[in-house]
């Protein structure tokens, strides 16, 4: 399928990405709301989009519509659309995760997780299924998604790779590779953890093991 192996990450188009840190506590939310919608004014000092019921305190920032962050009794969670890349998306969580956490006091986290999607795009012509036939030893079976798990570094990432079609480019298809990356504290532990894990996550998505699975997978 590609004559030449993917080096970057950045040669892929990343489609979605999804970071949250858990805790418990965190209750004062409910309370604390409004200081909390006041750390998401932009630069600008334009008011953020926000919705709040009894789960969840949901928040936009007006010149950054395609971010999404979401707070809980138990969690605070990002949804970023097209983003520019895994470093920007850490950035932007980092910058707003710890002042939320201090907001409603909340000291200890117990999960970190980051999920991504990665599309790498080709022809329809070259979308033939062969790409996942190295996988399979009986010839009379088609695979369309493979889903597998690999501790990398300290944490455990699941592997979801399945094919897609672009929507409103039908001849343009690819596989999805849906990457969820989380890491369990056996104990709570501090706030401040979150950075650096956030950046091993980070350059473990990086590194050249994770690649060569999207190698394997787009070389017939």
């Amino acid at each position: 399928m590609a004559k030449d192996p993917i080096k970057k990450l950045n040669n892929l188009v990343h489609a979605e990405s999804f970071l949250q840190v858990n805790f418990i506590k965190g209750y004062k939310y409910i309370d604390r709301a409004g200081e909390v919608v006041n750390l998401f004014y932009d630069e600008k000092n334009l008011p953020p989009k926000f919705q709040m019921d009894r789960n969840f305190l949901v928040i936009q920032k007006q010149q950054k519509l395609n971010e999404e962050y979401r707070l809980s009794v138990g969690d605070f969670w990002m949804h970023s659309v097209s983003p520019t890349g895994l470093d920007a998306v850490a950035t932007n969580y980092e910058n707003l995760v710890e002042k939320v956490l201090n907001v409603i006091d909340v000291t200890k986290i117990n999960r970190l997780g980051w999920r991504n999607y990665f599309v790498y795009e080709c022809d329809k012509s070259t979308m033939d299924g062969t790409h996942f036939s190295k996988l399979l030893n009986n010839s009379d079976f088609e695979l369309s998604e493979v889903v597998f798990s690999k501790a990398l570094s300290s944490f455990t990432f699941n592997f979801r790779i399945s094919r897609v079609v672009k929507e409103k480019t039908p001849d343009t298809q690819g596989l999805l590779f849906d990457v969820d990356c989380f890491k369990k504290y056996d104990q709570e532990t501090d706030v401040s953890k979150i950075k650096s894990d956030l950046k091993k996550m980070r350059e473990t998505m990086q590194a050249e093991g994770f690649l060569a699975v999207v190698n394997f997978l787009i070389n017939k």
